[in-house]
């Protein structure tokens, strides 16, 4: 979306001006990798069903928490749930 675009600063028409975010599993874990912009609220949310919109909740870590952070950064969040359950996530990023 434009919206999305315009808050995070990427380039539709560049495939490396894109938004990276990364899962990675090891050891049973997940574990869910991507940039923290300035001024932005980054969320990752999971459900066991992404066809129904109201099951969607935050994923309960340290480190999902509202944050406005004043410089970039990279987040590294771990899902306490074991990788071999079902799961889909999204990153929702607000503006204040």
């Amino acid at each position: 979306a434009n919206y999305l675009e315009y808050l995070t600063g990427t380039d539709p028409w560049r495939r490396s001006y894109s938004l990276k975010v990364a899962i990675e599993r090891g050891d049973d874990r997940i574990f869910l990798k991507f940039p923290r912009l300035p001024n932005l609220f980054f969320e990752v949310q999971w459900t066991a069903n992404p066809f129904d919109p109201s099951l969607w909740q935050a994923l309960d870590v340290s480190g999902n928490q509202p944050f406005y952070p004043a410089s970039t950064g990279e987040a590294l969040l771990e899902d306490p749930s074991p990788a071999s359950s079902s799961r889909f996530y999204r990153l929702v990023i607000r503006e204040p």
